[in-house]
């Protein structure tokens, strides 16, 4: 049975057994012999204590783990003995090029914004200033893709803020010749900064009230900003958490049904020659990486001691939500171009009509389609085979003179795209039927097309060609089709001669019985 010891190390608090902790306490009381012609001892050990309560942290699986004899000895060998301590200059200089594996920090001291740049520069040996001109760059070039990737890593790279952890940045080794080598260099500016200060001036400038307010305004500002910052990441964490659930139900209930369901799903929103599930994959991904670093971001202010992820880890995930931002900015680019290229195929037919004969034109709505829907709308319904099919009610008749003998028909179906070739077969797609019999000609006020071509702007444009001369009765049910346009070759009817007998001269459009009519 060992005796255990409360010890506390730089204002955290360890349980060390008792050989452990006079190892550790005569280990500690050598550093100090060694330090005490030093001007700056007091920075030297607090900065060296809290170096090996970062290490004694990092070997603990749990807050109650005992610190042992061999965590002591461990650490030691880290550090270095005191006798290894105490070397010239040149002997210093040649074991920080023992280099270590250097983790990414923020650098502030040499920052303007967050450090990132700064930081960068240890981690990748890459001068700032070029590193801080990739940024603008490509700020300008990628639509605002590498200033969030900016703000990400502003947001998850820990700033370097100790000592051990300024050393760790630029890839020496953690251990006493280089905390020492690092304050004993700090603490000289700082000497040379203060023998230069105008003592004088700033003594007739201090008044002791003022200073007595600046301490408590940074007291104050200092416990507001930590509160702040935690009801912040609370919130990030609610926000992220909830996102992140929704996110993953959505995903999976989404790409289920694509993959073995059978419901009825708005393909619409998908790019066309692009499997479904690698795009859901793309926006999952990316949507999943940022709210994981909304919750990491949170637990950081919440606790600013919680264990960071490894480097690899960062490299990973941000690699793969710059892929994945890149893609799906791909897919918004392609499915946007896909919407706006549009064409069109036209089949022209001439109508069998004697020249003294009245064509009688109606349409028509077959009762299995007959839906209520406004322009431009469409649904998924299903035709006699049991088949999902498009039902559409973009049907506009056009009332056109012709120079022919005789009344033609041109049925124009319009469609969207991703390329002229693939708009125009997805007009040919369009199912559209008119009937012509003993001087009746009925056409469909509806069409039917694939239901992979939803929202792709699909309409079917009726052109009647008339001669003149020509007497024609139309149904009261053309009216809600009829196209008014303004282009000169068009006729123009009221709306109140519908359902009565006219001829077409010229401009002029004549009612044959509206008189009798009235």
């Amino acid at each position: 049975m060992n005796k255990t010891i409360n010890i506390n190390l730089a204002q955290i608090f360890f349980q060390i057994d008792e050989a452990a902790f006079h190892k550790l306490k005569n280990y500690l009381d050598a550093i100090e012999k060694s330090l005490q012609q030093e001007e700056s001892k007091e920075e030297i050990l607090k900065d060296i204590e809290l170096r090996i309560a970062e290490l004694f942290m990092e070997r603990q699986a749990n807050e109650r783990q005992v610190i042992t004899l061999k965590e002591v000895d461990e650490v030691i060998e880290i550090m270095g003995k005191p006798e290894d301590y105490l070397m010239d200059d040149e002997e210093t200089t040649e074991s920080f090029q023992k280099a270590e594996r250097k983790p990414l920090y923020r650098d502030l001291e040499r920052g303007y914004l967050g450090g990132v740049s700064s930081g960068l520069d240890h981690y990748l040996n890459i001068d700032a200033v070029w590193i801080r001109l990739f940024w603008v760059l490509t700020t300008l070039f990628s639509y605002g893709i590498f200033p969030l990737i900016y703000v990400i890593l502003w947001i998850v790279t820990p700033a370097a803020k100790t000592t051990a952890q300024k050393i760790a940045m630029k890839g020496k080794p953690v251990n006493l010749s280089t905390i020492e080598e690092d304050i004993k260099s700090n603490y000289r500016k700082v000497s040379d900064k203060v023998k230069n200060a105008d003592y004088d001036k700033y003594k007739e400038n201090i008044k002791s009230g003022s200073s007595k307010f600046a301490n408590w305004s940074e007291k104050f500002f200092t416990k507001l900003v930590k509160w702040t910052g935690k009801i912040i990441g609370i919130c990030f964490i609610i926000f992220a958490g909830f996102g992140l659930l929704g996110v993953l139900i959505g995903f999976i209930a989404y790409s289920g049904i694509e993959l073995f369901g059978n419901a009825d799903i708005d393909r619409s929103v998908f790019v066309i020659g692009i499997p479904h599930f690698i795009q859901l994959l793309s926006v999952f991904l990316t949507s999943v990486i940022i709210m994981f670093y909304l919750i990491i971001l949170g637990l950081k202010l919440m606790n600013p001691f919680i264990k960071q992820l490894t480097t690899t880890a960062h490299v990973t995930l941000l690699s793969l939500l710059f892929v994945s931002i890149a893609f799906t900015t791909f897919l918004g680019i392609k499915k946007a171009v896909q919407e706006e290229i549009r064409a069109e195929v036209t089949q022209i037919d001439n109508i069998n009509l004697k020249p003294k004969d009245t064509l009688q034109v109606n349409m028509t709505a077959d009762p299995k389609y007959d839906e209520a829907l406004k322009r431009g709308d469409n649904m998924i319904k299903y035709n006699e085979q049991d088949e999902k099919v498009l039902y559409g009610r973009d049907v506009w008749l056009k009332i056109i003179r012709s120079q022919e003998e005789r009344p033609q028909i041109a049925i124009v179906k319009k469609s969207g795209g991703f390329s002229i070739d693939k708009a125009r077969e997805n007009a040919a797609f369009i199912d559209h039927r008119y009937e012509f019999s003993e001087n009746s000609l009925t056409v469909d006020g509806y069409f039917i097309s694939s239901i992979d071509h939803k929202n792709m702007e699909q309409e079917v444009r009726v052109n009647l060609y008339l001669p003149e001369g020509q007497t024609v009765n139309f149904d009261k049910n053309v009216s809600r089709f009829y196209l008014k346009s303004y282009d000169e070759d068009a006729y123009r009817i009221n709306d109140s001669l519908f359902d009565h007998t006219l001829k077409f001269n010229e401009n002029k459009v004549i009612c044959l019985d509206c008189d009798t009519i009235k």
